[in-house]
Order: C-alpha cells, then sequence, then structure tokens
C-alpha cells in the first residue's frame, strides 16, 4: 500500500457470512503522506472516560485528522461540572469553551497512549446521540459509508 496514492487504501477485509466475524482495516494517508489507522486512534479516544464512541476521519488533501466523538452523558456533565461549566448533555456538546478545555484534556490522554502529534484529532465535533441510534453501523458493527 506504499505506492497507492489514493486516500483511503482497505489493507484487509474479511467477512464470513453466517458468522459474527467481519474484520476491515484501513489506513488513511495524510497531505504530509502520514500514513495512519483510524481504528487505532478510535480505540485510543473511547478508553477516556469521558467518550463512549469515535469517528476519526482524513485525507490526503488534509495535513490533519478530525473526529467525531460520542460522550458518555454522566461522566461529561461531571467532567465539566469539575472544570467549572453548567449546563445539558446537548448545551455542553455546543459549548466552544467546554470543547476547548475537553481538547485539552483529550490531547493530554493522547500523548499519555503514545499517538503522535499527526494521529491526534485537531478539530472534533460532540455529538450527543450514539452512532447505533442514528443507523450508522453496518451489521458488522463497521461504519456506513453513506453517513
Amino acid at each position: 500500500f506504499f505506492f497507492n496514492d489514493t486516500a483511503t487504501t482497505e489493507i484487509y477485509t474479511e467477512q464470513i457470512v453466517g458468522s459474527v466475524r467481519c474484520v476491515q482495516e484501513t489506513v488513511l494517508k495524510l497531505q504530509q503522506g502520514e500514513y495512519v489507522a483510524p481504528e487505532k486512534i478510535e480505540g485510543v479516544y473511547v478508553r477516556h472516560k469521558v467518550i463512549s464512541e469515535a469517528f476519526i476521519y482524513g485525507d490526503s488533501f488534509q495535513s490533519h485528522l478530525v473526529g467525531i466523538f460520542v460522550p458518555d452523558s454522566k461522566k461529561l456533565i461531571q467532567f465539566a461540572e469539575e472544570n467549572g461549566f453548567q449546563g445539558t448533555l446537548e448545551e455542553l456538546c455546543q459549548n466552544q469553551e467546554f470543547k476547548t478545555v475537553l481538547k485539552k484534556e483529550l490531547d493530554t490522554f493522547a500523548k499519555k497512549e503514545k499517538l503522535y502529534g499527526f494521529e491526534m484529532a485537531r478539530h472534533f465535533k460532540l455529538e450527543p446521540a450514539s452512532f447505533q441510534n442514528n443507523d450508522l453501523y453496518t451489521p458488522c458493527l463497521l461504519y456506513t459509508s453513506d453517513a
């Protein structure tokens, strides 16, 4: 895949009909030529106490990644109160000052988890509704491409 210039390279896909086993691994190439595995990065972010679901996106026209994070509502509100913010889940997800504080927390966490700078989501959206509630998963629990 090192000689493939497409933004997304599918390395391995396996689907077995009649069973629960579905494996898919993708690698994204960023503008500066770095290859990143979004599943690995998503796995790091969901280990943070506030994030319950994560989606990471990047392409060869941008030098950074972006993310959509679904927070754990109780833990997000608790984190907000610990940092001097009040509001409902929906209000906190839209509050830019709060998102700045959360980004610093997530960046610190990502560094502790040994992510490189280009593997961290530079920008993100907090989505209060679960991906599962919005039919954004395939039967193998992979993200749908038309989302």
